[in-house]
């Protein structure tokens, strides 16, 4: 019941925090497609309740309050890319409704927990993660347009998959020291107090900035086409 054969592959590998997120959301998606219910109203549906998370945090409700409504929209985004896998329903359109939602709800609920505290340091870090975050974002776009380009001009389909055997440290990496999914998992720590939520945005704001000099480096060594 709750293994995902529509989750993505790579966001598997080595990550037990996204095979757990997908495993949730499948029984959730299998009743969602069955409804009839689209990838985009979930996607709508999770940043309905990410804004309602954002809006308890930034007020100083309940620490549950936001605890759920956060988990809500968490499974719900694993929801969506499961469900239009599941229903073959691809966006005809370059717009990206669900990752762009997923940017636009990490930034608000990060303002929001720096609202909640109210301190300088916390501030200069959210304000951190967020700018930081956001850059490694473009690159990483910019990267994958690169690749294609590269690929094309080659007459390949690009980078070779492959999986790599998995060990502790893999796994550990996966899971705390690369962005993904599972990443938006460790923010349900904004509410536990001041020092985990500047815990939290220091964490976003090394992996981003870490990401995003690696995919300098890899633009670098791409030729432009």
């Amino acid at each position: 019941m709750f293994s995902n054969p529509y989750a993505k592959a790579e966001a598997l590998e080595c990550n037990p925090l996204n095979r757990l997120l997908y495993g949730i959301a499948f029984p959730f998606s299998r009743a969602f497609a069955r409804l009839g219910i689209t990838p985009n109203q979930i996607t709508a549906l999770s940043c309905v309740a990410a804004l309602l998370a954002a809006l308890s945090l930034a007020v100083g409700s309940s620490a549950w309050l936001f605890v759920v409504a956060w988990t809500v929209s968490l499974v719900l985004d694993f929801c969506d890319g499961t469900v239009a896998r599941m229903t073959a329903q691809v966006s005809r359109t370059a717009f990206r409704f669900d990752h762009t939602s997923d940017l636009v709800k990490i930034c608000v609920v990060l303002i929001a927990a720096a609202s909640r505290y109210d301190v300088h340091a916390l501030w200069v870090t959210c304000s951190a993660a967020v700018a930081v975050f956001m850059l490694y974002n473009g690159l990483n776009h910019e990267l994958k347009v690169a690749r294609t380009r590269a690929a094309d001009a080659r007459g390949s389909s690009g980078r070779e998959a492959g999986a790599r055997p998995a060990t502790v440290l893999r796994t550990l990496y996966a899971t705390f020291g690369t962005l993904n999914g599972h990443t938006l998992l460790f923010f349900l720590f904004l509410a536990a107090g001041e020092t985990w939520a500047l815990l939290v945005c220091a964490h976003l704001a090394v992996l981003s900035a870490l990401g995003a000099m690696r995919r300098i480096r890899l633009l670098m060594a791409l030729p432009k086409v």
